[in-house]
């Protein structure tokens, strides 16, 4: 059975190895181009092919489970989501989530339980277990996707080989510092419908932080970009 697991995830690194995701950019205009064939151009009430009809856009009721790859940037947080800036390397995950909506809602958020099963390959080899509580906002402005942000723990069943030391030169007095396997977890997502399916389109930013020095050293922690499917259940 053991054999047949790591059989799988070397040929799941050798795929993931050759596809490397598309860049932001790049993802913003596969949500556009998305939003424009899902909605409902000749439909009462629509203002436009972009700005469609939104019944049974939502697709977050209740149990979805979602399963994507990602590959590990050495770009910060804020480089990613001010800039869009994805230094690659060559380390890659894959994750399969279980989401759960919760009852009850703060306008205009609605809430949700995750837990997550990764497996890391490629310049770190570990599996990873994750939980987390998410905030979504829901077609903002008319728009036909979703955006969610998450915060949880994360723990790492191995040592996270690329999260210390951080690539700042000037904090290379650190280096010899323990790593942590336990650290905080956030997520940010969004998501689109497809044409003619339930499953949604995502995007997620997997972030482990040791939130500016409470788990770890401020150097610590590790960002990758996935994309995956998400089908309710």
């Amino acid at each position: 059975m053991a054999e047949g697991s790591n059989l799988c995830f070397k040929g799941m690194s050798l795929v993931t190895g050759a596809l490397r995701p598309p860049s932001g950019r790049i993802f913003v205009l596969l949500v556009l181009l998305a939003g424009m064939l899902r909605a409902s151009p000749g439909a009462p009430g629509s203002a436009g092919p972009l700005f469609g009809p939104l019944a049974g856009m939502s697709g977050h009721a209740g149990l979805s489970l979602a399963a994507g790859y990602g590959m590990y940037t050495d770009s910060d947080f804020q480089e990613i989501l001010g800039s869009f800036h994805t230094d690659y390397r060559n380390s890659w995950l894959a994750f399969l989530a279980l989401n759960q909506q919760l009852n009850g809602r703060l306008y205009p958020f609605r809430f949700e339980a995750e837990g997550q099963i990764v497996r890391h390959t490629g310049l770190q080899t570990h599996p990873e277990v994750v939980g987390l509580l998410l905030a979504r906002l829901e077609n903002p402005w008319l728009f036909p996707a979703s955006f969610a942000f998450g915060a949880g723990s994360s723990y790492a069943a191995g040592t996270p080989e690329l999260e210390f030391p951080r690539r700042d030169p000037l904090k290379a007095r650190f280096e010899e510092a323990p790593v942590r396997r336990l650290l905080n977890y956030l997520l940010t997502e969004v998501d689109v419908g497809l044409p003619g399916s339930r499953s949604r389109l995502l995007m997620r930013i997997h972030h482990r932080s040791g939130i500016f020095g409470t788990y770890c050293l401020p150097i610590c922690g590790s960002n990758f970009i996935a994309y995956g499917l998400k089908t309710p259940l």
